[in-house]
């Protein structure tokens, strides 16, 4: 909810606002296709930690930038690093049994909600501290989801995905 007061305090037009959110969103297109191949070929496990470690960098500069095109790069490399459900989707598919999947996979569109829901307010509960605060704590909200994930996801061969 803050990117327009960003954008206008670093002199940026209406039209720079509308970037700001449909660039992220594009860049969130094409992440979530060159992921899912990259996941293919690397291994899912991998790809997801580096988007989530990548999408922490990425969020935590977003606050530190200091010029519009600074935070449409930032802005832009989060939204690649963001399309990440469909791999989540695949690893649950992988090691859940098929009679689960359906509720597993509500799971994850579940806490998607409450994330879409609980960030905006969070993020505006934060924002009287700044713009650098509320990036941080959505930095180390997806660092500590990268950090669960080094211990919590399994490595999953690639043949898995094949088999039922």
């Amino acid at each position: 909810p803050l990117l327009p007061f960003i954008a206008r305090s670093m002199n940026g037009s209406s039209l720079a606002v509308g970037l700001l959110q449909s660039l992220y969103s594009l860049m969130q297109v094409f992440g979530t296709l060159a992921l899912g191949m990259l996941a293919d070929t690397w291994g899912k496990r991998r790809i997801l930690l580096l988007s989530l470690f990548s999408s922490s960098v990425f969020l935590l500069a977003c606050g530190l930038a200091v010029s519009l095109s600074q935070l449409l790069l930032f802005r832009a490399g989060h939204g690649f690093f963001a399309g990440t459900v469909s791999i989540c989707q695949a690893i649950v598919a992988d090691v859940t049994p098929s009679e689960d999947r359906v509720g597993k996979m509500a799971l994850i569109m579940a806490a998607y909600g409450v994330g879409v829901v609980l960030g905006p307010g969070l993020a505006g509960l934060i924002a009287p501290w700044g713009v650098f605060p509320v990036c941080a704590v959505a930095s180390a909200c997806t660092f500590s989801n990268f950090c669960i994930g080094i211990v919590q996801i399994p490595e999953i061969a690639r043949e898995a995905s094949f088999q039922e």
